[in-house]
């Protein structure tokens, strides 16, 4: 372990492999990602892998912050100047931030799938390991279950036709 009480994988995920990093959850069928656990990506396959990261744990991860952008310097050079990150971007959870209705005679008519879930999951290159990204879920989700059906069902949009359905089955 290091200082930080990040607990750290020396193996480095592809797409293919990606699933062994993931942990099951509460909810059959649907992953997690362990907080605090460092995962190591291909560099050359790190989007893919956090979109079967998504769909394997029912989040959809959304841009939060992109501090750096992949650039263009060596490694000699982000040394000599003190520079450790060649990349990194963060990722909230989808149900991420509040909504408010804009419209003041309307009735609200579902709850939203907007609960200020805290989860984030950060995506990090260094210039001294350029051949892996990390990944890091750094807070856990709160407020939901990712891929729970009877939170996420009162969320969606339905046509009315299935709501008298999908009540007898849950």
């Amino acid at each position: 372990m290091s200082i930080n009480n990040t607990q750290s994988n020396e193996t480095i995920y592809t797409l293919a492999t990606i699933s062994q990093a993931l942990e099951c959850s509460s909810v059959p069928e649907v992953m997690t990602l362990r907080l605090e656990n460092i995962i190591r990506v291909k560099t050359s396959e790190w989007k893919e892998c956090l979109t079967e990261i998504g769909e394997a744990c029912a989040v959809k991860w959304v841009i939060n912050n992109t501090n750096k952008q992949p650039t263009n310097i060596t490694a000699e050079e982000a040394k000599a100047t003190g520079i450790k990150l060649c990349f990194s971007q963060e990722y909230s959870c989808h149900r991420w931030g509040t909504y408010e209705s804009k419209v003041a005679l309307r009735v609200v008519q579902k709850r939203t799938k907007k609960n200020k879930c805290p989860a984030l999951l950060r995506v990090k290159g260094f210039f001294k390991t350029p051949e892996f990204y990390e990944f890091v879920v750094t807070k856990d989700h709160a407020e939901h279950t990712p891929g729970d059906m009877r939170s996420d069902i009162c969320t969606l949009p339905l046509a009315k036709k299935y709501l008298h359905e999908l009540a007898q089955q849950l």
